[in-house]
């Protein structure tokens, strides 16, 4: 995944004392068609992928052997190599999910 530009929204709820991050990556898919590996340690509860609704279940971790807690989440879609593609994601802004993550 060669991202291009990410941009992030936070909308903070006062009352209910939650925010609410809405972040989009657009991206190439790099050198060859595949499924683009990406790093973010907040629970996906919405996703599109190039302005179609997407399943949060096929943006799960995945072990590519980096060792415990080395996991990284995979587009479960082959992307084409040939232009631009835009992943969105919400997520509640929270302690993030690794071991090494402190309050």
């Amino acid at each position: 995944m060669d991202i291009q530009q990410l941009y992030s929204h936070v909308v903070f709820d006062m009352s209910a004392r939650k925010a609410q991050v809405i972040s989009t990556i657009h991206f190439t898919a790099g050198t060859q068609d595949g499924n683009p590996i990406f790093d973010p340690r907040q629970e996906i509860i919405q996703a599109q992928l190039n302005d179609e609704m997407f399943p949060v279940d096929k943006l799960q971790h995945h072990d590519f052997g980096g060792g415990p807690d080395a996991e990284l989440r995979m587009i479960e879609k082959v992307t084409p190599v040939s232009g631009e593609n835009k992943l969105t994601a919400i997520y509640e802004l929270s302690q993030l999910n690794s071991p090494k993550s402190h309050r």
